[in-house]
């Protein structure tokens, strides 16, 4: 008894520790997403259709897209449907490699995270590789999506790391 009272009391010292430091640093909201994360300088923001989709000078050709998906009862996806919708999706891909799903530590939210390789019908030939975390927020799932040419996925890895470990559901 006395060892589960100390995890849930580390849990919460974890959890309130990461409301506070996110909380202290300047936010970027993603108003369509009902979402923000910190802000980071060398990103830039557009949205698409219904998805908000990040990028930087560094790395061109590396992309962030962020969307969200209603879930819960009222809406008929459960956290365990949207694992399995998503992985079908992923697979669905010309050519695609998947691994996951894998359970993703986040400070805030549950979720899964999937790696992958594909090559798009559009693409020319070229192979992408994939970062994609699904979290589970309050009122929303969020994918949370980096994709780049095969082996340039680490060029923007601290930045996508950045995104979801700052991520943050405002509705």
């Amino acid at each position: 008894m006395l060892r589960r009272q100390a995890w849930l009391l580390a849990g919460a010292l974890a959890l309130s520790a990461g409301c506070q430091a996110s909380d202290t640093s300047e936010r970027m909201e993603l108003s369509d997403q009902e979402a923000s994360i910190e802000k980071l300088d060398n990103l830039s923001m557009r949205t698409e259709r219904d998805a908000t989709i990040l990028s930087s000078s560094k790395a061109e050709q590396s992309t962030i897209v962020i969307r969200r998906v209603r879930f819960g009862e009222r809406h008929d996806r459960s956290p365990e449907t949207l694992v399995h919708a998503t992985l079908a999706s992923l697979k669905s891909m010309d050519s695609a490699i998947v691994q996951g799903p894998k359970d993703f530590a986040h400070g805030l939210y549950g979720g899964v995270q999937y790696d992958l390789s594909y090559t798009p019908p559009a693409g020319g030939g070229s192979t992408y590789q994939r970062r994609h975390v699904l979290l589970f927020g309050r009122t929303y799932a969020y994918h949370l999506i980096h994709t780049a040419p095969d082996g340039q996925l680490g060029e923007f890895a601290n930045e996508f790391s950045e995104v979801v470990d700052s991520f943050r559901e405002e509705s």
